[in-house]
């Protein structure tokens, strides 16, 4: 997990998001790579390192030149790809870009951040931290295999963490949220405790636990009526050690949850209207045509057969 200063750490992107995306896949090459290109540029150098020695000195132009400047580029690359990756994206720092907006306002959507990986090796975590972390497989979608989260700290471990009446609570106080620029949620939250396991538990408007599309995986779900009841009305359990909850600002499955609602009430109107109108203007237009005398078919005819 790393830590971002936003007030130290943060640019914004002008960019096109492929060049981020590209830069971003740079800064994240695999080792095994890595240890290619250094092991390429290495036999490059053992190639030319003869030559540029043993060529007297009256005879060192033209494409000793160029040799040189072949040799010399690629011990640059090496010290410097080694310096990158062996010493400084493991443990000092590494740069992200932001492909989305689940961190409005306090992150934009193609914003630079530059991760400290060094903090959480002399300090703990703490809540209103902004971190970057991968995820758990569970958590991961299918194909995704090399994806990093950058998400806000809501509480630490043996913290009491509840959304009630849409707000956020951290050991029975008020949180105060001033990244906060959504207002309140639209469902409670707390974690509970089944069998030795802490359960995350979301509880909708109409009562329903784990019950919202998008925002708890199915192993969480249990239709039971005496399943939902008893984790409605179980305490909330403390976050457990070594996990810490996040957050994201604009809680996008919600509004993905909104959006299917509100697609269920246009699509009636969207099909009832041409419906109705579309075979209306087909006899019009078949009118229209009949008034000029002309006596072949019109595709609306077709149409109006079809309808």
């Amino acid at each position: 997990m790393l830590n971002f200063n936003p007030m130290l750490f943060l640019a914004q992107a002008s960019e096109p998001p492929a060049i981020m995306q590209t830069i971003d896949r740079l800064a994240r090459t695999k080792l095994s790579h890595l240890v290619i290109f250094i092991v390429a540029l290495t036999l490059v150098r053992l190639v030319l390192m003869p030559k540029l020695m043993n060529t007297p000195a009256h005879l060192r132009s033209g494409s000793f030149g160029m040799f040189k400047f072949l040799n010399e580029t690629a011990d640059a690359l090496v010290y410097a790809a080694g310096l990158v990756f062996l010493v400084i994206r493991p443990f000092v720092l590494q740069t992200f870009f932001v492909p989305s907006g689940s961190m409005l306002d306090s992150l934009q959507i193609n914003d630079v951040l530059i991760g400290d990986k060094n903090v959480y090796r002399k300090s703990d975590p703490v809540a209103g931290d902004i971190v970057i972390f991968r995820p758990p497989t569970r958590a991961l979608e299918p194909g995704d295999t090399d994806k990093y989260f950058i998400k806000r700290l809501v509480g630490a471990p043996g913290d009491v963490v509840e959304i009630r009446e849409g707000m956020l609570y951290r050991n029975g106080s008020l949180a105060d949220e001033p990244y906060n620029s959504r207002g309140k949620a639209q469902w409670d939250f707390k974690l509970v405790k089944e069998e030795g396991e802490t359960v995350p538990v979301i509880i909708a408007e109409d009562g329903s636990v784990n019950a919202i599309p998008g925002l708890t995986r199915g192993e969480y779900y249990d239709p039971d009526p005496v399943a939902q009841e008893r984790r409605f009305n179980a305490e909330p359990a403390p976050v457990p050690p070594g996990r810490e909850p996040v957050a994201q600002h604009d809680r996008p499955e919600l509004a993905r949850v909104d959006a299917e609602l509100l697609l269920d009430l246009l699509t009636p109107i969207a099909k009832s209207w041409p419906s109705q109108w579309c075979l209306e203007a087909n006899s019009l237009a078949i009118q229209v045509h009949g008034g000029y005398g002309y006596t072949r078919e019109y595709n609306v005819e077709q149409f109006y057969r079809d309808n």
